[in-house]
């Protein structure tokens, strides 16, 4: 444990050189997932996914209110990483890479066109009120590729989301001087029936890679991230394999049969683990 800790990249060496990682991993072999859905209760919908040792959480809750003329996104996503989760987060400071993903999933729910609000609204006397989405991805340990198991936890989170069936209400109110007058009241949950959201059923797989000494390790640890030189990350459709994004982060350059490789793993990747 001592070398490994003083000279982590003469470690990896011994252990690359021979196509392995010190994970009993192959180059191009992902970790367990272990998914499930609806644990929090008092969310609309959640989920909970272990990517190995990498633990997250996602719970959605939902509002209703009137238009906002400044946005057309009614769908928000926060990541916040737990002050437990890894020694380099501060629980009196926010990382910059919270921020950072936080944008990155919004990007990728909007370029993907994640959910299909538009049936989501309740028409009333003074025109329609429309439901927001609110999805709240917490970190609890970080042990490496925390997008991907984001991605996986936000898409599995959407797809168990209810919401209760909603309507406005004629009512008549009598006022203190006898005076009977009607109003409108928004009566939520007023049917016991839910409405589930629109997920695409293209929803967006991501596959993450480190580049280390000429090797490319498929969902890396934390450990490998700290020390690859560049990061290369894939993500598709998990029906059509259509090509969302693939982005690449400091390293040397990658040749057309790496890509080419590195996409073929996601698209396999997404067929392994959709169901």
């Amino acid at each position: 444990m001592a070398f490994r800790k003083i000279y982590p990249s003469n470690f990896y060496e011994r252990f690359l050189e021979h196509s392995i990682r010190p994970d009993g991993r192959e180059l191009g072999e992902t970790r367990k997932i272990k998914l499930s859905t609806g644990s929090i209760t008092t969310a609309f919908g959640s989920a909970a996914v272990r990517l190995g040792a990498t633990s997250l959480v996602a719970a959605v809750q939902a509002e209703i209110g009137p238009l906002d003329p400044n946005s057309s996104n009614r769908l928000v996503i926060n990541f916040e990483m737990s002050p437990v989760s890894h020694p380099d987060f501060s629980p009196s400071k926010p990382h910059p890479f919270q921020q950072s993903l936080s944008s990155r999933l919004a990007e990728l729910a909007i370029q993907s066109k994640l959910v299909d609000m538009t049936d989501l609204k309740i028409e009333g006397p003074d025109g329609p009120s429309y439901w927001y989405i609110f999805v709240d991805i917490y970190c609890l340990n970080h042990d490496g590729n925390v997008f991907d198991a984001s991605v996986l936890a936000l898409v599995a989170a959407l797809r168990n989301t209810r919401l209760p069936m909603s309507s406005f209400e004629q009512r008549k109110v009598q006022s203190r001087g006898s005076n009977v007058f009607e109003t409108q009241t928004l009566i939520v949950g007023a049917s016991p029936h839910t409405i589930a959201l629109a997920v695409n059923p293209d929803f967006p797989i991501s596959l993450s890679f480190s580049s280390l000494q000429q090797n490319l390790l498929t969902d890396p640890t934390n450990e490998e991230e700290k020390l690859s030189e560049g990061v290369l990350n894939v993500t598709i459709g998990s029906q059509s394999h259509r090509l969302f994004s693939l982005q690449k982060n400091g390293g040397p350059g990658l040749s057309d049969d790496t890509l080419r490789n590195a996409i073929q793993q996601t698209k396999s990747f997404a067929l392994n683990t959709i169901t």
